[in-house]
């Protein structure tokens, strides 16, 4: 039996413009919400990742906003949210990261 409340979902859907979600299983329930209302949605996804999400594409065939963004061996992340930051600062017309 689980007795652990389940989040409460009520804001999830409020207006965003982009939707960042960490790693946590658990929270992927946002990303299919996400999805469900064509909202833009980034994913970290661990290495070998849930089968809904496939192999090797960086897009989801059911949810066209998606972005997917993998690891590329096992337990190392850093690479995962390089990228994510790169992606992120290019979209802002960012060139770079200033500071450490």
């Amino acid at each position: 039996m689980v007795t652990r409340a389940l989040p409460d979902t009520k804001d999830w859907a409020l207006p965003r413009e982009r939707i960042v979600l960490p790693v946590r299983k658990a929270l992927l329930a946002g990303a299919h919400l996400a999805g469900a209302l064509a909202r833009p949605t980034w994913i970290a996804l661990k290495h070998v990742p849930e089968w809904r999400w496939l192999l090797e594409r960086e897009d989801s065939p059911w949810y066209p906003g998606h972005r997917l963004f993998r690891q590329k061996h096992r337990w190392q992340w850093q690479g995962v949210f390089d990228l994510m930051l790169a992606r992120l600062l290019a979209s802002r017309g960012v060139s770079g990261v200033c500071g450490p």
